[in-house]
């Protein structure tokens, strides 16, 4: 299990700093075409105000010692000092929980096998600056230093992208005389109280997603509490179909519900 837990953690670390900072098995004497000359100061990404992770030279040995960035093979740390010297708050942090003496034996098993230099991922910190600074230009300054290769404000998360449209694929509202028949919710839409205006719905089983994005009125539907416990083997699949067939959000994307105006409470039936 920790073993496991070690490989995700060094693999989702990977990832970020694959998609953050370029190819970490590029050769060291190649040019990082990600300057901040095209950089327009207010940031091209939404990220945090105080937050930037610092990527430190290829041949740095850069490590936290007592709270404090030492560099043990170089002089990568060279003009740091100065540009944090201008903010009231300069904190470190390791980019990551797993052991340096671990990540150390990862680059080596690494670079033996492969035969190409590898990048150590000890040499990447987050830095916590006041939130009174320009972190763009606190970043832009950094990465201009020699012992730097990358300094980036960290990025907020991506908001989830939304789905199609899928409601031309709902057959059961077409009319009743589509194939396959439906009944012809589309119609009682045009109809007053025909999306369900001013009726409330409580569907009794088990197993809804309350996070569901399209299904916004299932937030704070349940009623009782045995509507958290499913029976051993079953997921929340079958409740959040139901309710998504009866009151998903008209808000043209993913799926609109029959009565899509509706109410509905949740009540669990599983005891």
């Amino acid at each position: 299990m920790i073993f496991r837990k070690l490989l995700i953690t060094v693999g989702m670390l990977f990832l970020v700093s694959f998609f953050l900072f370029g190819n970490l098995n590029a050769e060291p004497t190649e040019a990082v075409n990600n300057s901040f000359e095209n950089i327009n100061r207010s940031g091209p990404y939404d990220c945090e105000i105080n937050l930037i992770e610092v990527m430190f030279d290829w041949d740095a040995k850069v490590r936290m010692r007592r709270g404090a960035l030492v560099d043990e093979m170089t002089d990568a740390l060279a003009g740091v000092n100065e540009i944090l010297s201008q903010s009231t708050e300069a904190e470190w942090f390791r980019i990551c929980e797993v052991p340096e003496a671990r990540l150390d034996q990862l680059q080596a098993k690494g670079e033996a096998n492969t035969g190409k230099q590898l990048y150590n991922l000890n040499n990447i910190y987050r830095l916590k600056i006041s939130a009174d600074q320009d972190v763009w230009a606190v970043a832009a300054e950094l990465e201009a230093l020699p012992g730097i290769i990358l300094a980036r404000p960290v990025p907020k998360p991506m908001l989830s992208p939304l789905p199609t449209n899928y409601q031309p694929q709902q057959n059961y509202e077409d009319p009743a005389s589509s194939t396959p028949t439906g009944i012809d919710a589309e119609y009682a839409w045009t109809q007053t109280g025909g999306t369900g205006t001013g009726v409330t719905i409580c569907d009794l089983e088990y197993g809804w997603n309350y996070n569901h994005q399209d299904l916004t009125k299932l937030v704070g539907s349940q009623i009782n509490p045995n509507s958290i416990s499913l029976p051993s083997g079953e997921t929340d699949d079958h409740g959040t179909a139901v309710a998504g067939i009866l009151v998903s959000d008209n808000n043209g994307w993913g799926t609109t519900g029959i009565s899509y105006d509706a109410s509905i409470k949740t009540c669990g039936t599983y005891y």
